[in-house]
Formats: structure tokens, C-alpha cells, sequence
């Protein structure tokens, strides 16, 4: 499972991409194509930022986590 969010995670609107992150999971993905290897990049819901889950106490402030998880996932 590659999880995303420790390397590559924009979580704000302003928060800026890590161009490194972006870079290894590039290569990362690209070595795996290359040996055939098809990966599966999935986002789960408890691969919540910490600045989400600092933010809003978790999951438990349904009301307004939603949208900033949804931006964070596009």
C-alpha cells in the first residue's frame, strides 16, 4: 500500500505540494509499471492529514471535515 500523505499531502488550498514526494512515488510507480507490477493507489479514510485531524478533532466534526478531506483527496 503506498500512502501519500506523509510526501506529497496538500491539505490547505495554500498549502504547496512536495515536488520530492511527487518525484519518488513518480519513480516508485514507474519501476513498478516497468516490472509488470500494476500498483493501486487507494486513500482511505483514516489516512486523515494531521493538520485535518488537528483541525477538527477527527472524524468527529462531520459538518465541516468533509470538505476539506474532499479537497485533500482531489
Amino acid at each position: 500500500m503506498l500512502s501519500l500523505k506523509y510526501y506529497v499531502s496538500k491539505v490547505y488550498d495554500n498549502d504547496p505540494v512536495n515536488p520530492k514526494g511527487i518525484a519518488f512515488y513518480s519513480n516508485f510507480i514507474n519501476a513498478l509499471l516497468e516490472h509488470g507490477i500494476i500498483p493501486f493507489v487507494t486513500l482511505y479514510h483514516w489516512d486523515l492529514p494531521h493538520a485535518l485531524g488537528d483541525r477538527y478533532g477527527g472524524w468527529l466534526n462531520k459538518g465541516e471535515i468533509v470538505q476539506d478531506y474532499v479537497r485533500y483527496a482531489k
